[in-house]
């Protein structure tokens, strides 16, 4: 929420103005004055820079700061924002044939999918006599989530061409590119601070340290059994000391078990000036509960010249229905979310298929989408 330290809204402006100039006059300013008309394009100019002193002040508020004012912030408290990343894959390459010796393909040699995206391989691969290929882990080499998600065989194309080499191809999925950390992120990790000044031994320390492993980080769950009062006493006994960290991808993606960033993560929450000496830590995905979405909807027959602009408006609806439900662990699934979204587009009626009912998620499991979404337009409503 901004506050307002002085106020800009333009006819309150234009009324004290003209009732201080009436005041000192001794007289009434009419519409048509030639010095009414002036206070009138002078309250414009006051406007614009009482909104400019409004905004600065807001700029040094963590809640509403942005951008440089967002990293000036974080710097007293010695909170960097962190840089974009870079996408990973593995690379195969393959001789046109064998050769009686080793041959070295050299560390920068580059591959592309398009011809606009490129890969460097991250050490010289050494293939060896009689053998025809190898593998080498490769870098790409701008950071950006752009160059993610390329599937296995699509980074085909030869850049740098290497001595006896015939071609070359990914036998993993890049992943791990990241855009530069946002302000909302930046923002959670600084108000969080404070938790850090010791160790990751309390519940928001823990999720403090896991945010500065990496921007692909998104929503952080830090778990003791110890400390689930759902549980039998017998249960949290045989728990004290663990820590189970459930870590969500900004994308709101569930990392898979072998995933490097859990690795990262592990790295910096189980060092030893951030872990206390008795906490055994696991970082982990979280567990996936599936749902889907399936529904018809209607549109009110007045509304029916705007039919196409509600349905585009339903569709993009639905989009941020998927986001939302998946972008915190332990989100319980929620229907009453979805129809809501669905009415605000303009629709007049909503017959949900799925989901149907409430589902209540515990502290460590995310919502899933599975299967095709199933948004069906079905006519007027009479």
């Amino acid at each position: 929420m901004r506050i307002e330290f002085v106020k800009y809204d333009s006819e309150t402006i234009v009324n004290e103005l003209v009732s201080q100039f009436e005041k000192v006059l001794g007289e009434t300013l009419q519409p048509s004055d030639e010095r009414r008309i002036f206070l009138n394009q002078l309250a414009q100019v006051i406007v614009g820079i009482n909104a400019n002193i409004n905004d600065t002040g807001n700029q040094v508020l963590l809640r509403n700061a942005r951008g440089e004012a967002l990293d000036a912030i974080g710097e007293m408290l010695g909170v960097k924002r962190l840089e974009a990343g870079k996408a990973k894959c593995t690379l195969k390459f393959t001789l046109a044939a064998a050769q009686s010796f080793s041959v070295t393909i050299p560390k920068g040699t580059r591959a592309t999918p398009d011809g606009k995206i490129y890969f460097a391989t991250d050490s010289d691969l050494v293939i060896r006599a009689q053998s025809t290929e190898g593998t080498v882990l490769a870098t790409a080499t701008e950071a950006g989530v752009s160059h993610n998600g390329f599937a296995e065989n699509t980074i085909k194309y030869i850049v740098d061409n290497a001595q006896f080499l015939s071609s070359v191809t990914n036998t993993t999925v890049s992943s791990g590119g990241t855009d530069e950390e946002s302000d909302d992120n930046l923002r959670e990790r600084i108000r969080l601070v404070p938790e850090s000044f010791s160790t990751a031994g309390c519940e928001d320390g823990y999720i403090y340290w896991a945010k500065t492993a990496s921007a692909d980080v998104g929503d952080v769950v830090a778990y003791s059994p110890a400390n689930d009062t759902s549980l039998s006493e017998e249960e949290r006994k045989a728990g004290a000391g663990k820590v189970f960290i459930y870590i969500l991808k900004e994308d709101g993606s569930i990392p898979t078990a072998d995933d490097t960033l859990l690795g990262e993560v592990f790295k910096v929450v189980s060092a030893k000036d951030k872990r206390p000496l008795t906490d055994k830590v696991e970082v982990l995905p979280p567990s996936a509960v599936s749902y889907s979405v399936n529904f018809r909807y209607y549109v009110a027959a007045e509304d029916e010249m705007n039919a196409e602009e509600i349905k585009a408006a339903v569709n993009s609806a639905v989009n941020e229905y998927i986001v939302w439900q998946g972008a915190k662990i332990g989100r319980d699934i929620n229907p009453d979310k979805l129809r809501s979204l669905v009415l605000n587009a303009g629709a007049s009626r909503v017959d949900l298929t799925s989901p149907t009912s409430y589902i209540a998620l515990n502290r460590t499991q995310v919502a899933a989408l599975t299967g095709e979404i199933e948004a069906t337009y079905a006519g007027i409503s009479e």
